[in-house]
C-alpha cells in the first residue's frame, strides 16, 4: 500500500510516519521543504527515538519524496497509485496547494475509480471541508460527480509531544512514547483506512476539545507558571509544589467541564486526565519556556484553551462539590460585593471577609450544591497577563497594552470577558495578588 502525506515536518514524521509504517503504507512525503525531501530520496527511511528509558529506537523504512514545488507529473503520478493521503499541513497552506491538489485528483479520476481518502489532521473539524472547498472549483466540470462518490475529505486530530530537536541527522526525530490518532469516519469513502492504533469516532469535536482543554492547557499553563516563579524549563516547573497544586486544580475543573459538555466517561477521562499529568512529567522532555509561552495573546483569545472553558463552565453551571471553594482564596473587594449587589440582589453586609464570602458564593451559583467555578483557569489567565520577554512580539504587545489601556479594559476587549462578569472579578483578583506577591 502507499500512504501519500503532505507536511515532512514534526508531526509528520514523528507521529504520522510511524503509524503508516506500522499499517504496512509505504510513504512518499511531500513538502517544499528541498533539503529534506533530497535527504529522504537518499536514505530512503529515518529514525525515530522515544523519550523513555530505553531510549528506545525504531527505523521507519520504505520511504520517498516529492518537491511540491518540482514536478507536477511525478505529484500526479504518485497521487494517481495512491491508497492514502493525509496531511499535517495548516489550513492556510492548505488553500495554497489546493490547485496543484485537484490536477493530481483530476488526472486520477481519469485513470482509476478506485476511492480514496484525504485525512485531514488539523484541530479544526472544519478543515477537511475548507480543503474541499479550496479544491472543487479547480476539478474538471465532468470530474465533480466522481469526486463526489470517490474522493473523501476526512477529519482527524494528532496528540504526540515533540520535544526541541537536537540531532546531527535532520530526519532522525525524538518523541514522546504516547500518541493518538483520532479520525472521524463519517466522511470516509470506501473501506476504512487501515490505521494501526487510530481512533475512529462519529464526531470529532469532542476529542479536539480533549486535547485542547488538557494537555495544551495544562502544558501551557505550566510554563506561565513557571515563568512567574522564575523558572527556564519545564522540568523545574513541574517539581515545584505550587505549580503541582495548580495543575490539580485546572484538572479538576477541565476535567469535570469535558465530561459534562461531551459525555465522555467519567472513569475513562480520570485515567486520559493522568496520562496527560504523566506525558508533562516524562523526565526525558525538558522544554524551555520560552518555546511554550510565545503566543501570550494569542492563548488569551476568547475561543482559546483558558477563556473558552473558563466562560463555558460559568454559563453550563456545572454542579459539583462545594469543597472546592474552600480551597480557594477569595479577596473581598469594593467592585466584587457591588457586581454580587448588581447579578444577584446580595445584600453587601453579609459579605465581611473570604469565609462569608465563599458562602454567599455557594447560594449564587447553586441553591443546593455548588457548581463549578473556574478557579485554576481564572489564576492562569492572570499569569498570562503578566508574562514579560523582551525577546517575544506578542509579550511586548501584551505589556504596552496593559500599560496603556488597563488590565479589565484588555480582558473586555481581546478576551470577550464582560466587564460584570463574576470571570472579571476572578480574574481580576488573582491578578491583583499574583503583581504583589
Amino acid at each position: 500500500m502507499l500512504a501519500v502525506h503532505f507536511g515532512i515536518k514534526d508531526k509528520g514524521r514523528g507521529l504520522v510516519g510511524q503509524v503508516l509504517n506500522n499499517s504496512g503504507f509505504d510513504i512518499c512525503f511531500v513538502d517544499t521543504d528541498k533539503s529534506m525531501i533530497d535527504e529522504i530520496n537518499k536514505k530512503q527511511s529515518y529514525n525515530i527515538f522515544f523519550a523513555d528509558d530505553a531510549n528506545t529506537q525504531i527505523r521507519i523504512d520504505g520511504v520517498a519524496g516529492i518537491n511540491i514545488n518540482g514536478s507536477v507529473l511525478d505529484l500526479k503520478k504518485i497521487i494517481k497509485d495512491a491508497d492514502l493521503i493525509s496531511t499535517t499541513l495548516s489550513i492556510g497552506t492548505l488553500k495554497k496547494i489546493a490547485p496543484l491538489l485537484a490536477q493530481s485528483i483530476n488526472y486520477r479520476l481519469q485513470h482509476t475509480k478506485i476511492p480514496l481518502n484525504i485525512v485531514v489532521c488539523e484541530d479544526n473539524p472544519k478543515t477537511a471541508s475548507v480543503l474541499k472547498d479550496s479544491i472543487l472549483p479547480h476539478i474538471e466540470r465532468d470530474l465533480l460527480p466522481l469526486v463526489e462518490q470517490n474522493i473523501g475529505f476526512v477529519n482527524a486530530t494528532l496528540d504526540r509531544i515533540i520535544p526541541e530537536q537536537n540531532n546531527e541527522d535532520m530526519l532522525s526525530i525524538k518523541v514522546e512514547p504516547y500518541w493518538e490518532w483520532v479520525v472521524q469516519d463519517s466522511n470516509i469513502v470506501g473501506a476504512k483506512p487501515e490505521l494501526k492504533g487510530a481512533i475512529y469516532v462519529p464526531e470529532l469535536l469532542p476529542y479536539i476539545e480533549r486535547k485542547i482543554f488538557s494537555i495544551k492547557t495544562m502544558g501551557t499553563a505550566l510554563a506561565y507558571a513557571g515563568n512567574y516563579f522564575g523558572f527556564t524549563t519545564v522540568k523545574q516547573c513541574i517539581a515545584n509544589k505550587d505549580i503541582q497544586e495548580l495543575i490539580k486544580g485546572l484538572t479538576n475543573e477541565t476535567g469535570e467541564y469535558l465530561v459534562s459538555k461531551h459525555k465522555f466517561d467519567r472513569a475513562e477521562h480520570l485515567k486520559y486526565q493522568q496520562s496527560v499529568v504523566d506525558r508533562l512529567s516524562n523526565p526525558y522532555i525538558d522544554t524551555h519556556i520560552w518555546r511554550i509561552c510565545n503566543k501570550p495573546i494569542s492563548h488569551l483569545g476568547v475561543n482559546e484553551r483558558f477563556v473558552k472553558p473558563a466562560l463555558d463552565i460559568f454559563e453550563m453551571q456545572i454542579e459539583m462539590d462545594t469543597s472546592q471553594l474552600m480551597n480557594f482564596e477569595l479577596g473581598v473587594t469594593p467592585e466584587l460585593l457591588n457586581n454580587l449587589s448588581k447579578q444577584f440582589g446580595i445584600d453587601p453586609n453579609m459579605v465581611k471577609d473570604s469565609d462569608s464570602l465563599k458562602e454567599v458564593l455557594k447560594q449564587v451559583m447553586g441553591q443546593y450544591s455548588a457548581v463549578l467555578a473556574p478557579m485554576s483557569l481564572s489564576r492562569v489567565i492572570a499569569l498570562v497577563l503578566l508574562y514579560r520577554d523582551s525577546n517575544c512580539v506578542e509579550a511586548e504587545q501584551l505589556k504596552e497594552y496593559i500599560q496603556t489601556i488597563g488590565v479589565e479594559e484588555f480582558l473586555q476587549q481581546y478576551c470577550g470577558i464582560q466587564e460584570d462578569s463574576m470571570l472579571m472579578q476572578f480574574v481580576v483578583q488573582e491578578y491583583s495578588k499574583l503583581i504583589r506577591r
